[in-house]
């Protein structure tokens, strides 16, 4: 037996593993469009979380601002809207120095027979800008932000633990 006969090359091997260590490695055009589509997607839920984040703060401060500045007056009831899978929406009007003003928001569910009986409802606006107003009678609930900005937190750790799974792949293939 010749002793060189050992590490003479396999003929059927392919010349991408006979090449010397570290190989170079490139994605299949279907593998690439994956890595491609997953880094948007991982972008558009990044950016996606971040304006509702943004949206979320901005609330709470008009929030804070109507409870401590906020007056309140009497507003009517125009419309409730059922809403299938969500909280019915309430339509109301109010006036405030001679001006007419108008919201719609979404009612918990406890509140919504009271307001289909004495169609009326007690607003809080704020003095200097009555476009600004919720109804006095319940506060915004937190999880109503909360819930779109953990699913979207959830999405975000999916997507970002997939890229990191791609690159695992791709140093084991190295």
């Amino acid at each position: 037996m010749d002793k060189n006969s050992f590490f003479q090359p396999i003929p059927n091997t392919p010349p991408e593993l006979s090449a010397p260590l570290p190989r170079i490695i490139r994605p299949s055009s279907d593998a690439r469009y994956g890595e491609i589509v997953l880094a948007l997607m991982l972008g558009l839920t990044v950016i996606l979380s971040l304006w509702l984040c943004n949206s979320a703060v901005h609330q709470m401060q008009l929030r804070s601002v109507l409870r401590r500045d906020g007056a309140e007056v009497l507003g009517e009831v125009t419309e409730i809207k059922p809403v299938p899978r969500s909280m019915d929406r309430v339509s109301y009007t109010f006036t405030v120095n001679g001006g007419t003003f108008s919201g719609e928001v979404g009612v918990p569910p406890q509140l919504v027979e009271g307001l289909r009986q004495s169609n009326s409802l007690t607003v809080r606006y704020l003095p200097s800008n009555p476009a600004i107003n919720h109804p006095a009678a319940w506060e915004w609930s937190f999880l109503s932000n909360s819930v779109g900005i953990i699913f979207l937190m959830i999405l975000v750790s999916i997507f970002g633990l997939f890229r990191i799974i791609l690159y695992r792949r791709r140093q084991l293939l190295v």
